[in-house]
């Protein structure tokens, strides 16, 4: 759990400026106004609601974990797809943030579910406070970060570096025993005890 825990605290510091600058990019990058950031946060908000449809029709991988590694992998993709389009082609970046509000769903709602069939009752909700907690902690900073990067480096560099670790950890996470093989750890673990 504490490396789930970690896991998700470097998520938060490279990815909550990608979605903090959103508006920046589409004024500065794309050129667009209210209409064009509208169009990016519905879409956004579409893929998160398809996400969960699609997960609650497939119920995902055997496996949990594979399913929320696949998710993390899914987010970081999107990320990257969006700080890689071009000024002309703002469809690339809504088709950056559909993949990613997909993936959301699928690392997020895949991780609740272990937590949940792992951790007692009676401890759900402090251990889960505890991990949102943690996460939410890097929020701070991560903007203090990402601005003075963002000014000098341009705003689609954030992207490609959140979204390039964002891939990175989720493949490393294939090659984690601890968080591959959570659920059957903790299974294990019962069965001794």
């Amino acid at each position: 759990m504490a490396l789930i825990m970690l896991v998700s605290m470097v998520l938060n510091l490279v990815l909550t400026p990608t979605w903090s600058l959103i508006p920046l990019l589409v004024k500065n990058h794309f050129h667009g106004g209210a209409a064009q950031l509208a169009t990016l946060e519905a879409a956004s908000g579409i893929s998160v609601i398809a996400g969960g449809l699609i997960l609650s029709v497939w119920g995902g991988f055997k496996r949990r974990a594979i399913t929320s590694i696949v998710g993390v992998i899914g987010i970081g993709v999107g990320v990257f797809v969006v700080g890689l389009a071009p000024a002309n082609l703002f469809v690339v970046a809504i088709v950056g943030n559909i993949i990613s509000g997909v993936s959301q769903v699928w690392a997020n709602g895949a991780v609740m579910a272990i937590f949940q069939s792992l951790i007692p009752h009676h401890m759900q909700g402090r251990v889960m406070a505890l991990v949102g907690s943690a996460s939410m902690l890097m929020t701070p900073l991560s903007l203090v970060i990402a601005g003075p990067v963002s000014d000098a480096l341009g705003l689609q560099v954030w992207y490609w570096v959140g979204g390039g670790l964002c891939v990175l950890i989720g493949f490393a996470m294939f090659f984690s025993r601890s968080i591959l093989n959570i659920e059957s750890d903790a299974e294990h673990a019962k069965h001794l005890g």
